[in-house]
């Protein structure tokens, strides 16, 4: 394919599968569909992408992933386009699926333990005038935990002892890790563990589990990790992690201070059966002509610096990052978010800590306070999603595009969060253009943001013909009269002074 094809106008499609790793790909029978996205600029037609996994190697479970790439027509509409597919990942460049099966590294194009496919499509003779892009986001529900257990008087532990710890996630799924000691008393003890889940359980689960040892300074000295599968009426299943007593104890000092023995684990959870387990399938964005340039652009560098902005100052950013994996990790939440039909766990200290209004919300007889749970009907799961993640983080994702900034706003503005209002209204101004600039004034004024209203201003006097000529306008000058006189009035006394 040459590069002048690739060059060409036509419709550009991210599709962004979120905690990809738990992508159930024991079984062939799993396929994950995009949402249909519809290509107004190629004959509006219709179309999907599927993933199809065509295989699972033993040997290298951690390492490769083989999937089947296939898009399709769904509209009933006859339409011939050439088309490309690729992997948007942290290097140099997209990763080209030359042929329709491919066998790719799942460390080097899963930034975030995201997969981003990039397909483009455009039609094979004919000219399009303007190009298009769409950008739809599948998350599979992972519920993830990670404390330190700690096992005290480990020395004394005999052959087919047993200690237990019993974790019940936010789901109320219950799993007990075990661990035991198998051989001859005193002559080749192995620690062995093993997961247990709920006999009772309806539902099959695709589990990961990792088990770091950590010495006094609480390093990692030894680790393990495997993905396992939980079906229905299964009992447990074992974990790969075989050390002999005696390596722990020779080194008593470093590995057992006070004869105590500390792990790190890290549970993440998701249901086996894929449609029980995506919680998140829909279109977030659409966008035609210049528009789509500069949002597919932003999406692509968004997702090339990704794994560079969590390296940088690292050190500087432990406190941030240990945050962050709090609210990741769930641990110790005990207050929840009903989004719609979501639940998002949270920290109450740390919600009142950041925010005036929730601080008050906890402090006050609301009946938040007593039944741990914050009702939410008025924003979508994404944008509380994203405001927590900037009240524990003091961050913005990555991928925000300016319909995402401009909802996360109005939460800012809701809950007292100046800082993300900053952040948003700074987003806001940078990405400013002909199809969002009325709806920023708007915006603007709804929230008394006159630097912001001054910026789309600026914008409107410097395009004035392009913006008063756009249907956007138009819909403006009906809808918002009084908003629209200020404008005009303002663009008046400009050109009165010259």
């Amino acid at each position: 394919m040459s590069e002048v094809d690739r060059q060409r106008a036509g419709f550009t499609f991210i599709w962004k599968i979120e905690n990809f790793s738990l992508f159930p790909k024991l079984s062939k029978q799993n396929v994950i569909r995009s949402p249909v996205f519809i290509a107004d600029n190629l004959n509006e037609s219709c179309w999907c992408l599927e993933l199809h996994p065509t295989g699972f190697s033993l040997e290298n479970k951690d390492a490769f992933i083989f999937c089947l790439f296939n898009i399709y027509e769904i509209g009933a509409l006859a339409i011939t386009l050439d088309y490309e597919l690729s992997i948007l990942s942290n290097g140099p460049g997209p990763y080209l699926l030359t042929t329709p099966r491919e066998i790719f590294c799942k460390r080097e194009i899963l930034p975030g333990d995201t997969l981003t496919v990039q397909c483009k499509m455009w039609h094979h003779e004919e000219q399009c005038l303007k190009s298009g892009f769409g950008l739809a986001r599948t998350r599979i529900s992972a519920e993830r935990k990670s404390f330190i257990w700690t096992i005290e008087n480990f020395s004394s532990l005999q052959v087919n002892d047993m200690k237990s710890v019993s974790l019940k996630l936010t789901s109320n799924s219950k799993f007990t890790i075990t661990l035991y000691l198998i051989g001859m008393p005193t002559y080749d003890e192995e620690i062995r563990i093993k997961i247990k889940g709920n006999n009772e359980e309806p539902l099959a689960y695709m589990i990961m589990l990792g088990i770091s040892v950590l010495n006094v300074n609480g390093e990692v000295v030894y680790h393990s990790k495997d993905d396992l599968r939980l079906c229905k009426g299964e009992k447990e299943q074992p974990f790969p992690l075989i050390l002999e007593k005696k390596q722990l104890s020779s080194n008593k000092d470093l590995l057992l201070p006070n004869d105590v023995l500390s792990l790190r684990c890290v549970l993440v959870v998701s249901k086996l059966n894929l449609q029980d387990s995506i919680v998140l399938n829909e279109i977030e964005h659409t966008s035609y002509g210049s528009d789509a340039a500069s949002d597919l652009e932003a999406v692509i560098n968004a997702t090339e610096t990704l794994d560079l902005k969590k390296d940088e100052n690292s050190s500087s950013n432990s406190l941030t990052n240990d945050l962050k994996h709090l609210f990741e990790d769930k641990y110790l939440a005990d207050i929840n978010f009903r989004v719609h039909n979501e639940v998002i766990p949270a920290h109450k200290a740390i919600l009142a800590a950041r925010s005036s209004v929730f601080k008050a919300m906890f402090d006050a007889d609301m009946k938040e306070k007593f039944s741990n749970t914050i009702k939410i009907e008025d924003f979508k799961p994404d944008t509380i999603r994203r405001m927590l993640l900037y009240i524990y983080s003091d961050t913005l994702d990555s991928d925000i595009l300016w319909e995402n900034a401009s909802n996360l706003y109005f939460a800012a503005e809701k809950y007292a969060l100046v800082g993300l209002k900053q952040k948003c209204s700074s987003f806001l101004k940078v990405h400013l253009n002909l199809t969002n600039v009325c709806e920023t004034l708007i915006l603007a004024d709804i929230l008394s943001d006159e630097d912001l209203k001054n910026s789309a201003f600026n914008f409107v006097e410097k395009n004035d013909k392009d913006v008063m000529n756009s249907t956007e306008w138009k819909e403006f000058v009906q809808k918002n009269p009084q908003l629209s006189v200020e404008i005009l009035s303002r663009l008046y006394k400009n050109v009165k002074k010259f």
